[in-house]
């Protein structure tokens, strides 16, 4: 049956990126019907409803909503999964990415494949080269071309209506305090934020979004409300998939296969001692303790507290290579998860394990290379 989608655009005040968002829209391929809507909050001026009201769209209907107050981005997001009680399923894009000639593509074979899976919140169109921690972030494809994450997607989005009315009746339950999930802390004190309710809710309810191992969507180097600084030195400008588009190659969901909120394999299948044993990750010293679910965990840090039951080397990236590949050495190392203790890691450490520094940790590093570089 033909899946009825739109693409649904919140804007609010920004005429340049919009007109590079929609320049690349049309750019695109589409093999079936879709509907382009323009979700426009109120900032006191027409400038963004006079500028889509003159945009062409020949895939579908051209629908503009112009909110008549300002309500915000949180709300006008919310708004926006709203629709999916018209469409079976709506694209969000915020007004400063840009899109893949193949992201109608891939967002409509991802749909048809996981639409009915029940552990799958949404479909993301971005592909993430490093976390919202700041560290590089390279996941472990296994052959295929998505992976499952506990962290949404708000680069570039796709929620059918059963994914979006599920998390709906969990928001409404919860928009006032999400404090007692576990969920990263930095998450935690965004004050604006839709999506960490969403995070929260993956985590809440054990779902998971598909992301893409290429990625159809990239942000634009902008400045806007909830940004305050040019993304690009940051690396959350991606490549975008250009290539001729080959049949997807989409793995049906396995835990085995999946990521947590932090960005690290949800666990692993360990050997000890001829018996197959779980172990979370804690490789970059995020967690704590009540992220801990099985009954081992590896840490990067060695504890002095707690006995060793395994131990691998850190020769490969991403680091959780070495253990699924019997990496020899030193570096990582497993204990049993009564021993769980939170860690931090030093400038060193983060450098070494591809983590972006803050100033201040920039200043320490420095100071403590300097030996090294009169020498």
């Amino acid at each position: 049956m033909e899946l009825k989608i739109a693409i649904v655009i919140p804007c609010y005040n920004r005429t340049e990126t919009l007109k590079k968002l929609y320049h690349s829209l049309v750019q695109a391929k589409y093999e079936h019907p879709v509907d382009l809507v323009f979700s426009i909050d109120n900032s006191g001026n027409n400038d963004v409803l006079h500028l889509v009201e003159g945009f062409q769209w020949v895939h579908g209907e051209k629908v503009i909503i112009h909110h008549k107050e300002n309500i915000g981005l949180r709300r006008n997001i919310i708004s926006c999964g709203d629709l999916t009680s018209q469409y079976d399923a709506v694209i969000i894009l915020e007004d400063d990415l840009l899109v893949s000639p193949y992201f109608f593509e891939y967002a409509h074979a991802a749909c048809q494949f996981y639409k009915n899976d029940e552990h799958i919140a949404g479909i993301s169109l971005y592909s993430y080269r490093l976390c919202e921690s700041l560290r590089e972030f390279n996941p472990m494809t296994f052959g295929y071309d998505t992976y499952f994450m506990q962290w949404t997607s708000s680069w570039g989005q796709m929620w059918t209506k059963s994914q979006w009315t599920a998390f709906k009746e969990w928001y409404e339950e919860h928009s006032e305090d999400i404090s007692n999930i576990p969920i990263p802390d930095y998450v935690k004190s965004w004050t604006h934020s839709w999506k960490k309710y969403h995070i929260a809710y993956l985590t809440d309810t054990n779902k998971y979004f598909v992301y893409p191992i290429e990625s159809y969507t990239t942000i634009q180097p902008s400045l806007g409300t909830h940004v305050s600084e040019v993304r690009l030195d940051k690396g959350y400008i991606v490549p975008l998939c250009n290539g001729i588009q080959r049949a997807f190659v989409f793995k049906n969901f396995d835990e085995e296969y999946a990521y947590d909120c932090f960005f690290e394999l949800k666990k692993v299948l360990i050997d000890l001692n001829g018996n197959d044993v779980y172990a979370d990750l804690n490789l970059y010293g995020e967690k704590k303790k009540e992220n801990v679910h099985c009954e081992y965990f590896i840490s990067s840090k060695p504890l002095s507290h707690a006995e060793i039951k395994k131990q691998w080397g850190i020769s490969m990236i991403p680091l959780e290579k070495n253990i699924l590949n019997s990496v020899g050495g030193s570096g990582l190392y497993m204990y049993e998860s009564n021993s769980f203790s939170p860690v931090s890691l030093t400038p060193m450490e983060k450098v070494s394990f591809r983590i972006q520094l803050s100033e201040t940790e920039r200043l320490s590093y420095y100071i403590h290379r300097l030996p090294a570089l009169f020498k």
